[in-house]
């Protein structure tokens, strides 16, 4: 039995991630946070235990890390990156995992203790999640299917309903939009062309979004280099182009830069995307094209589910295999340079995330799945 301590354990995205792993015969499920009452309350349900924790203090870190061979952060705050969990996860030589939404800041600081990770038996994983995290093992498990890889175009769609967001993940996705997006082609990465895209996204949505162009998140910055790829793009859009806007004009003005708020916008937010034609999912869509066996192929992956279950399945799934052994590298990573690549895809297939693969001409419009 791996003893896990799921910080921000109760939280939106905490306790799907504490759901998921409570199932796991081979983990031992601790509850972490600031609030007893509410840790107290899950882990009761869950048949867990539960402890108190407060990432910003040493002592607090120190006590809740007796135990423990797994510690999954859960509230990264990447406005004011704070390393003390990290760095006492790595004194103890455990495994340490983060859902940093938009580690630019945070990751870099994680991956520069990569040497002193090494040396005291460590692994730290930074960026495991929905975007980041799971784009960059798509995006490289596309080797297995191609001789070689033209282009390779993510679209990331937000439903509108967004009660799985927090205000410490939208100020991170503020973080995201302030950064200039970028587009691999001709061997670097340039500026996009001016304008968006416009397609049709199917299941759970069935409407025209409109994609703007994106910004690579760190993870992502070697990838186009590590699989051949001619050309990379990563699209982001939001269910309703109304909300769209206000999101992108709120940014600009910026309602994202403090806790509260975030808190404030999100909840305007909220109400405009309630409605019945709306959805609480995250859609996520790879389209490869590339060369297979001489003959010019397109690779379509799709995944849909509630923003909450999707921030949550990377990590289940990593923990489970480092509880199965299928994960034992010491140092400092990101998501697709840590997970056992292959298992990692087969258990996103199995999971509850309406996962679809398809495979087809090169010629066929790019219309979604």
């Amino acid at each position: 039995m791996i003893t896990t301590l799921i910080v921000g354990g109760y939280g939106a995205v905490g306790s799907a991630l504490c759901r998921l792993l409570s199932a796991e015969s081979d983990i031992n499920l601790v509850i972490g946070g600031r609030n007893p009452d509410r840790a107290h309350a899950l882990a009761a349900e869950l048949g867990a235990t539960w402890r108190v924790i407060d990432v910003s203090d040493t002592d607090s870190v120190a006590s809740a890390l007796d135990g423990v061979q797994i510690v999954v952060n859960c509230v990264v705050d990447t406005a004011q990156p704070d390393m003390t969990l990290p760095r006492a996860a790595l004194e103890r030589g455990l495994v340490y995992m983060d859902l940093a939404a938009v580690p630019v800041a945070h990751s870099q600081q994680i991956l520069a203790l990569d040497k002193p990770a090494r040396a005291h038996g460590a692994m730290l994983v930074t960026a495991l999640g929905v975007n980041p995290g799971i784009p960059g093992v798509l995006g490289l498990e596309a080797q297995n299917h191609f001789d070689r890889i033209d282009s390779v175009d993510i679209y990331f769609t937000m439903g509108s309903k967004l009660e799985g967001l927090s205000p410490l993940s939208l100020r991170g996705v503020g973080v995201m939009m302030e950064t200039k997006p970028l587009q691999w082609r001709e061997g670097a990465w340039r500026r996009p062309s001016p304008g968006g895209r416009r397609r049709h996204v199917r299941s759970p949505f069935d409407k025209t979004v409109y994609f703007g162009a994106a910004m690579i998140t760190p993870d992502l910055m070697n990838l186009p280099h590590a699989i051949g790829a001619k050309r990379f793009a990563f699209w982001s859009g939001m269910e309703k182009t109304s909300q769209g806007i206000l999101f992108l004009l709120g940014i600009k003005l910026g309602l994202t830069k403090t806790q509260l708020r975030a808190e404030r916008f999100l909840r305007q937010l909220r109400r405009m995307g309630r409605g019945s034609d709306t959805t609480n999912d995250i859609g996520l869509e790879m389209v490869v094209v590339g060369e297979k066996s001489g003959r010019q192929r397109q690779r379509r992956v799709s995944l849909h589910c509630g923003e909450e279950y999707a921030a949550a399945i990377a990590p289940a799934i990593l923990c489970r295999q480092v509880a199965q052994g299928l994960v034992t590298e010491k140092g400092a990573f990101f998501c697709h340079q840590a997970v056992a690549i292959d298992d990692f895809v087969t258990q996103l297939s199995l999971a509850d995330l309406n996962y679809r693969a398809k495979e087809q001409t090169a010629l066929a419009p790019d219309n979604g799945i």
